[in-house]
Formats: structure tokens, C-alpha cells, sequence
């Protein structure tokens, strides 16, 4: 009669009849403190119908009698091994079992669970039947007490085939005693992640591994009651916000691994695992924690569906208490007469409601497109290329142009493969001394230069070479949004490239785009490296981070702030060591970059290390913050902000929301500790409210899942219009006019000398150098010959003369200069100094002659007077300069570099 019953139960004769022909199944029983039910449990995998088993026990540190207790069950039947190994925690003992298992099959089995006589022989009847692309068999279950009695029973789930999806929103193997697995699948995807624990979460190491087999292999089911899932007071699923934090890293993990997966069934799974917490409280009596956890469960709907049926179990439990049915689960036998319905049917609430899991089409799919989204971003940087053509991105004095200045240095500098660096950076600095390569990191400037020698030193070269990392940066945008955010918030990307800041800088041959390109790369490849601990994110990240910093100094922002989200997300975890070492590296590595500009450029330090005075006023830190709206526009800062707020309070973006404001607030924080001021210091936020504001979109995707993909595509359509009308009314200041000036004097002084003053002496400069490929000409600068009017240490600006009277002007042109042409800037800001009154007044008389005037649109001058000294100099040969990016000294007897 026995084997008749298991006959019909399995479909076919029991596969015990055949059994040399069996595959082996290793079964894998974790054990720590099990002593009360260990025995039950080994001996309900002993009784098993299907004989070709084996049994390994890995004992993981017991400190009661439960070795005692395996051990002589081991005695007792040879088909059981006992493994020793101090306390790991449990996925690592599962691991060292897998590692030791020779089936074909594994059975995981908890060390205080029972299986029914037939649950092995059905699931091996049904995996062989499936074929080998199942790579998982689950069955039912039914919840048991300590005495083994019956408390409630699985749903019928019946999901088979591809389940990832469904799978992830609600986890129907129930425990790790439930699955049969393909010993191989099981390899394939790494076995049980050890890291959960190290991470502060447990409980969720089974699902995790079922997620794994399930994203990679068909899964099959036998729809029977074959499993005892014992809940103990004690158990682990009743620590529940060690559980909700294992679930949350399961979740991180699965995204790293499947970014394309359904926005609504992560919500989903979410809601059900805080339903599930919720339950495991309400069985202990906890009811006002069970309806806090439940009430998370709004988003997607599904407490509203759950709540008519957790109204009646609590009427039916005030009534009869908490056991459903008077069946008892014992080792070797099957449970007799029938189990009641589940006191939740989820398996019939998830027929009726499952979130779209097949593969969007037509307008849907390229809503989530990547391939659309890059295009629409690279359309929108060219659509702000476009706007400002005309611009040669000169424009911000007198920085932009030393910059593109700084990349022909960097690449004559490698064309002249210079053994002696600093003294070819002397004797160019004598010849073109408007370089300053000291302040900055070569790198930008070295591919700068590359560009120049492939197309020509225009400075539109280099402006679209700023346009390309921007451009990169919005790519970064898209790929961080389309894998923490969703495959349809990508479009985030395009809108980068209207941010107020964004254009602005983007159209400026300034480093701060290449800056915030670099580091934000650094810092999607750190979070990758933070949710999945790859070596190779961490190796790119690192990369990038150095690349950043041989960019931009201010650029190591990255560096903290990544730091800070290692320090804000583990907790205890497997990192720790690292953010150690690498907070080390980075105090190491200040200290050092301070010592070594101290010595170099100690005027440079003095200016950038923060005061007393500096950090007691209380615009140094309302500065940035006051910034914000010209830097990102009031309207993305008002909806990153309500984006930052909703993503808080919601449990699902909360960590996301914390990322994201640690972000923003580490580089307000660390760039208000620095005397320079400005607010382009600060861009690499411009990105960081742009995915909050993404992000409070996706917060409030439910309502906006349920407009017509039309309805959506027009809403996004519309605010891509609306971003670039603003970016459009955005005015950037334009140059122009000194490429005529330095045109004739390189027709009219081939190989003389040059006396420049005024306000925009570093683009005169560029241009000078540019149209002179072989060094025949050299230029001084008025602040270098007659005066010097600039900020000091404490940004003042102070001035030391050197001319006081007309005479003293003809004197020194004529010694120590070698000039015969001046080209002098007229216009409103053009005589701010002393040293420039006296200059324009000696030119104004003889031994002056005007020669040609030149109309120039920058700021502060209205034109470039060019004059020729008549009468004979005295050539120069070596002069003496001071070089105060390089050195607080004067070096004497430098001859201006030569071809």
C-alpha cells in the first residue's frame, strides 16, 4: 500500500526500483546549536524513498550537544558525513558542503526542517523530466511548530520555466529545505554569497541562490506538500531587521547583475518581504511593529489586496488560536487527510495582479531604449554646441586661455622629449609667459595638445574636445540612472545637457567639465565596485580617480566622496580594511602634494588652505549653497530637492536618496572649506540633482505607469523642450578681434619682441604663440616690465611699481626690454592700476608712434592700440623673471627657449 501511495503521488513507480541506475543526490545539512531537532531532521533525509543519497553535515562551531547527536547518527549509517568548521555563518557552511558534495543533484535541508518520505524521488522524477535546462525543482510546504503540528501551509504556486521576475517578487521556494538543484547550476553561479552576512544582513542567502539558478535556467515544480518549514521563537526569520537588510542587499545585488529588470517588481518584492516581516510579528503578538512593516506595502498595492485575508486570520485567531489544522509532521511520514487552504492564497492574488514582466514593444521599449537615450543625449550637446558656435570658448579671463595656452606647452614638451623639465619650463615661460603648468595637472593639457597638433592650435579644438567629456558625463548620467534608478530614467543623460552650469562650462576651455567628467566616472565605477566588489570596477575606479586628479586638482573630490558612501554602507562589512588603507593613501598623499607646494608654490597653498577668519564667517557656508540656483537652475533644484525628500521617506530609495545627498552635501561641505570661491568649483553636483530629480520621477512611477507610453513619450518630449528654451536664453560671453591683432604683428615684428599689457594679455598670448610655430617671436608682459597688480595671499589686491614717470618707461623698453612693438588694451577697466596710467601716458607722446587700432569684444576694453618705439634698444639676450607658480624667487639670466 505504501508504494502504491507514493506511486500515484509521483506519477509513475517509485524510482527506488531502480536504483543503480539513480543519480546521487548530496543532500547538505548546516547545523549550529541544533540539538533539539538535528535528529528529526537527519532522520526524515534518512527515510527517504530515493536511497541514493548522501548525507553531509557541516557542523558550524556548535557549542552544545549537537555534535554529539550527529555524530552518532553518522555511526549509524555510512551514507553520512560529518564536516567540522568554526562558526561562519551559514552560507559559508552550505558552501563547504557544496565544495564537498559529489551528486548530481544537491538538497539543501535546514537542521531543524523535515521532508516528506517522498520529497526527493518526485523532485529527481520531475528535474529528469524537465531536462537539463532545469536547473531547479521546488515543491510545497507546510509551516510546523516545535511539536511538528501543522500551522498553515504554502500557496500553490505553479510558476515554472523562466521565473526570475516572479521569483524576485515573491520568493515561492519558501526555505532552503525546499529546492532540488543541478550540483553544476549551483557552481555556475558562485554557490551561497558569504557576503550578505559580512555585509550585516542574514536569512536571505537561499532566496539569493534561487534568484541566481532562476536569472539563468528554467525552474520546474512539484505541486505537492513535501516539506516541514519549522517556525521556532527563536528562528532567524524572526529578526526582522536583520532580514529586511539582507533582503535589501539581495536587491542591490540582483540589479548590479540585472539592471534591465522591472522597476514595479522590485517595488513588488519590497512590498511582499515587508508583508512577510509583518506576518512573523503578528504570529508573535507583536501587532503594532506587524502593522508598521505592513503599512510599506502601500506603493504597489498590495497590502489593499491583502488586507481582507490578514482581517479574517486575525478573527479566526482570536477564535481558535494559532494552530490551522490538527495535522502532525514526523520523520518518515507522509502528512495524512487534507491541509486547508493557506490562510493568505497569494498564489491566487498573484494570478490576478503580476506586474508586466515580458519585454516592452513599440513606443514602451523605446521609452527604456539605451540606444534612443544616447541618441537624444548626443542630439542635445549638439543642440548646445550649436547655440554657442560662434563662442571659441576664450572667453573667461584669464584663465581659459592659459589653458589652451598650457596644452601647446604640454605638447612642445614632448615633441622636444625635454630631459630637464623645469628648465624648458623656464625658458618657455621667458618666450610665452602666459603659461602657467604648475597650477594644473598635465594630463587634460596633453591630449589638449594632441588635438592641436592634429587639427591645429584653434581654440575651437579644444572647445569641442571640453563638449566631447561633457558629452560623457551625460553618458555616465544615463548609465547610473538606467542601473539604480530604472532602464526608462536614462533620459536623465539628455537633460544634463541643459543645466545651467553645464552649458556655461562646457563652452568654456576651462577644466571643470573634464573634472566632473572623470570624477563622475570614478565614482559609478566605485558605487559598482561598493554594491558588487568586482576588483575590476574598483581597478577602473581607481584609474579614473587618478586620471581626475591629473586633471584637476580639485578634481580628488571623488575621492571623498566615495569614501563617504563606503562609510555610510557598510556597517561592519568586508571593506573596511580598504576605506582604511585607502584613507591612509589620501592623507598620505595630501600631506605630501601640500609639503611639495608649499616648497614650489607656496603663495598657491597659502592661497588654498582655509583660515580661522575664513571658516568663522558665515557666508563661507551659505556661499555654495546660495550658488545652487544660478548653478542647476531653480527648477532642477526644486525637483532634485522634492526628489531627495520623497526618496527618503520611500523604504525602497532611501538608500539611493542617501547616496545621492551625501554626495551633494560632501562637496558643498569640503569646497566651503577653501578660500577660492566660486561656484563652477561645485559642478560635479549638477549631475548628483539631476538623478534626484530622476529619482523622485521614479518614486512616483506608479501613477505615472498608468499614462498611454504616448502620454509618457509627450511628457518627456515636453521637458526636453522646456529644458533647452531655457539653455537657450542662457547668454555666455564672447571674445574676438585678437586674432587680428596678433596676425599683424606677426606680419610686422617676424622675429622681434612684444610688450602686451592689459586685462586679456593670456588670449593675446595664445593667439601670439599659435600664429608662431617656431619660436621667432617672444612676449613681455606690462605686469612683468613696469608693475605687477594681482591678488596676494589673502586675495587683496596689492600692486609694486617699477615705473613712476614716462621716462622711466622709454628707459626700460629701451634696456631691458628688446621691444620695439607695445600693443596696449583701451577701455573702461584698462587703467585700474598705477603701472597702467603711467604706460598709456608715456605711449601717448614721443618716441611713441600709433600705428593701427584694432576693435576687440571682451570684457573691460574696447580696443588694442598697436604702437612702435622709434630710436634704437639694447637687445636682450637673458632676462630676469619671476615665476610665482613655480617658485617664491627670481631667476636670473633665463634665455627664452629656442627651436
Amino acid at each position: 500500500m505504501a508504494g502504491l501511495a507514493l506511486a500515484l503521488r509521483c506519477d509513475e513507480g517509485p524510482l527506488s526500483a531502480t536504483a543503480g541506475e539513480m543519480p546521487l543526490v548530496s543532500v547538505i545539512v548546516p547545523v549550529y546549536n541544533a540539538e533539539g531537532f538535528v535528529g528529526q531532521t537527519i532522520e526524515s533525509a534518512l527515510r527517504q524513498t530515493y536511497r541514493n543519497l548522501e548525507i553531509i553535515i557541516v557542523d558550524d562551531g556548535s557549542t552544545d550537544r549537537t555534535h554529539a547527536v550527529i555524530q552518532s547518527l553518522a555511526a549509524a549509517d555510512s551514507r553520512i558525513r560529518v564536516i567540522l568548521q568554526q562558526n561562519s555563518g551559514v552560507a559559508r557552511a552550505r558552501n563547504r558542503g557544496l565544495a564537498e558534495a559529489r551528486g548530481e543533484f544537491v538538497a539543501p535541508l535546514d537542521a531543524d526542517d523535515l521532508w516528506d518520505p517522498a520529497k526527493i524521488e518526485c523532485q529527481v522524477r520531475r528535474m529528469l523530466d524537465a531536462g537539463d535546462q532545469a536547473g531547479m525543482a521546488y515543491c510545497w510546504w507546510v509551516w510546523i511548530d516545535e511539536r511538528g503540528e501543522v500551522l498553515d501551509r504554502s500557496p500553490g504556486w505553479e510558476f515554472e520555466g523562466h521565473t526570475l521576475e516572479m521569483l524576485l517578487q515573491v520568493n515561492f521556494t519558501g526555505s532552503a529545505s525546499v529546492p532540488l538543484y543541478r550540483r553544476h547550476c549551483l557552481e555556475a553561479v558562485g554557490g551561497y554569497d558569504e557576503n550578505l552576512e559580512k555585509q550585516g544582513g542574514r536569512g536571505c542567502e537561499d532566496w539569493d541562490v534561487a534568484l541566481k539558478v532562476a536569472g539563468r535556467y528554467e525552474v520546474t515544480v512539484v505541486p505537492q506538500l513535501l516539506v516541514g518549514y519549522r517556525r521556532l521563537p527563536n528562528s532567524m526569520s524572526s529578526h526582522c531587521e536583520v532580514m529586511w537588510k539582507s533582503q535589501q542587499l539581495l536587491i542591490a545585488g540582483l540589479r548590479e547583475r540585472e539592471p534591465n529588470v522591472n522597476p514595479d517588481v522590485l517595488q513588488q518584492s519590497n512590498d511582499q518581504f515587508a508583508l512577510y516581516i509583518a506576518g512573523v510579528l503578528f504570529r508573535s503578538g507583536e501587532y503594532l511593529r506587524s502593522c508598521a512593516w505592513a503599512l510599506r506595502a502601500w506603493r504597489s498595492g498590495l497590502l489593499f489586496r491583502v488586507l481582507p485575508y490578514v482581517l479574517l486570520v486575525f478573527a479566526k485567531r482570536l477564535r481558535f488560536g494559532d494552530r490551522q489544522s490538527s495535522q502532525t509532521m514526523v520523520p518518515g511520514m507522509s502528512l495524512g487527510g487534507a491541509i486547508p487552504k493557506p490562510l493568505i492564497p497569494y498564489d491566487r492574488i498573484y494570478r490576478t495582479h503580476v506586474p508586466e514582466s515580458r519585454p516592452p514593444t513599440g513606443l514602451a521599449a523605446w521609452l527604456r531604449s539605451p540606444v534612443w537615450q544616447t541618441v537624444l543625449l548626443i542630439l542635445s550637446f549638439l543642440f548646445i554646441a550649436a547655440l554657442h558656435m560662434d563662442n571659441d570658448g576664450l572667453w573667461f579671463q584669464g584663465d581659459s586661455p592659459r589653458h589652451a595656452a598650457n596644452g601647446l606647452f604640454w605638447w612642445d614638451v614632448i615633441a622636444a622629449r625635454a630631459a630637464h623639465l623645469a628648465d624648458f619650463t623656464l625658458r618657455y615661460y621667458a618666450r610665452y609667459p602666459i603659461i602657467n603648468p604648475i597650477l594644473y595637472p598635465p594630463l587634460f593639457y596633453i591630449f589638449e595638445g594632441l588635438a592641436f597638433r592634429v587639427f591645429g592650435p584653434s581654440p575651437y579644438v579644444a572647445k569641442v574636445l571640453i563638449l566631447a567629456l561633457a558629452a560623457m558625463a551625460g553618458l555616465y548620467t544615463m548609465a547610473w540612472a538606467r542601473r539604480w534608478l530604472g532602464p526608462g530614467a536614462g533620459w536623465a543623460g539628455a537633460f544634463l545637457a541643459f543645466v545651467p552650469g553645464i552649458v556655461i562650462w562646457s563652452n568654456a576651455v576651462m577644466l571643470n567639465i573634464p573634472a566632473l567628467a572623470l570624477d563622475l566616472a570614478c565614482l559609478y565605477h566605485w558605487r559598482r565596485w561598493l554594491v558588487s566588489g568586482g576588483w575590476k570596477q574598483l581597478l577602473i575606479s581607481i584609474c579614473f580617480a587618478v586620471a581626475a586628479v591629473s586633471t584637476y586638482y580639485q578634481a580628488g573630490i571623488a575621492i571623498i566622496i566615495g569614501l563617504g558612501w563606503a562609510l555610510l554602507s557598510q556597517q561592519g562589512g568586508r571593506f573596511n580594511r580598504h576605506i582604511r588603507l585607502a584613507l591612509a593613501a589620501t592623507a598620505v598623499a595630501v600631506a605630501v602634494s601640500v609639503a611639495v607646494f608649499a616648497e614650489r608654490a607656496p603663495l598657491l597653498v597659502a592661497r588654498h588652505l582655509p583660515a580661522v577668519k575664513v571658516l568663522k564667517n558665515f557666508k563661507t557656508w551659505t556661499f555654495y549653497p546660495a550658488s545652487l540656483p544660478g548653478l542647476v537652475g531653480p527648477i532642477l533644484l526644486a525637483l532634485g530637492l522634492i526628489g531627495l525628500t520623497l526618496g527618503l521617506l520611500n523604504a525602497r530609495w532611501r538608500k539611493e536618496a542617501q547616496m545621492i545627498a551625501a554626495w551633494i552635501v560632501t562637496a558643498i561641505a569640503v569646497f566651503a572649506f577653501l578660500p577660492a570661491r566660486d561656484p563652477r568649483y561645485i559642478l560635479i553636483v549638477a549631475p548628483a540633482f539631476v538623478l534626484a530629480a530622476a529619482m523622485g520621477a521614479a518614486c512616483l512611477w506608479r501613477p505615472l505607469s498608468m499614462i498611454a507610453p504616448q502620454g509618457q513619450a509627450a511628457l518627456l518630449l515636453a521637458g526636453l523642450a522646456l529644458s533647452g528654451w531655457q539653455a537657450s536664453r542662457l547668454q555666455i560671453p564672447k571674445e574676438a578681434g585678437f586674432p587680428a591683432v596678433a596676425s599683424y604683428l606677426t606680419e610686422h615684428a617676424p622675429n622681434g619682441t612684444v610688450l602686451y599689457d592689459g586685462y586679456n594679455d593670456g588670449l593675446f598670448g595664445f593667439y601670439f604663440r599659435a600664429f608662431d610655430p617656431r619660436y621667432q617671436r617672444r612676449l613681455v608682459l606690462g605686469q612683468q616690465l613696469f608693475y605687477h597688480f594681482g591678488p596676494g595671499g589673502d586675495f587683496n589686491w596689492v600692486e609694486t611699481l617699477k615705473a613712476t614717470t614716462s621716462q622711466d618707461v622709454v628707459d626700460i623698453l629701451r634696456s631691458h626690454s628688446g621691444c620695439t612693438w607695445i600693443a596696449i588694451e583701451v577701455g573702461p577697466h584698462s587703467e585700474d592700476a598705477e603701472g597702467q596710467r603711467v604706460l598709456r601716458r608715456a605711449v601717448a607722446g614721443p618716441p611713441f608712434t600709433l600705428e593701427s587700432s584694432f576693435p576687440i569684444n571682451p570684457p573691460k576694453a574696447d580696443r588694442v592700440d598697436v604702437y612702435h618705439l622709434d630710436g634704437e634698444i639694447q637687445p636682450v639676450s637673458t632676462i630676469d623673471l619671476r615665476f610665482n607658480s613655480y617658485a617664491n624667487r627670481i631667476f636670473q639670466g633665463v634665455s627664452p627657449i629656442t627651436r
